[in-house]
């Protein structure tokens, strides 16, 4: 069954029209998200979908086996793939796009930064800040503090 048959049944079980707009905006979401992938020429279309996914989830543990599964690929194709379209890891691609979000929560709020660490994925916030400090040249305290 295709993507758009699978919605169709979803709207057809809805009762009210609450539901239907949840349900469309949902299926809006999901369209817009393919679109994107789809439009981007920087990386093949796994290479996309894959850094898709860790954008989407890099605030939860992820492995190479579940995004190889989520991917339909073998995680050792998929592994040299992100190695040789990024020129980084798969770890040093989750770090990257954790260390990105981290960078605008530190600039856009008042959280401690061991709850920024928590929020973008790390469980140990000396972890954290020397994969911050790796990537972006300074800790996220002095980061914050060039910041404001």
């Amino acid at each position: 069954m295709s993507l758009l048959e699978c919605f169709i049944v979803k709207i057809n079980k809805q009762s009210s029209p609450e539901e239907i707009i949840i349900q469309m905006v949902e299926i809006s979401k999901v369209f817009t998200h393919a679109v994107s992938v789809l439009t981007c020429k920087e990386f093949s279309i796994h290479i996309n979908r894959a850094l898709q996914y860790i954008k989407r989830y890099y605030a939860e543990k992820i492995t190479l086996n579940q995004l190889a599964r989520y991917l339909s690929l073998s995680p050792s194709y998929l592994s040299s793939q992100i190695n040789k379209e990024t020129h980084l890891t798969l770890a040093g691609n989750i770090n990257k796009i954790r260390i990105e979000q981290s960078k605008d929560l530190l600039l856009n709020s008042n959280k401690p930064i061991k709850e920024i660490a928590d929020a973008v994925g790390y469980n140990y916030q000396n972890h954290f800040n020397s994969i911050f400090k790796g990537i972006v040249g300074m800790t996220p305290l002095e980061f914050r503090k060039k910041g404001s």
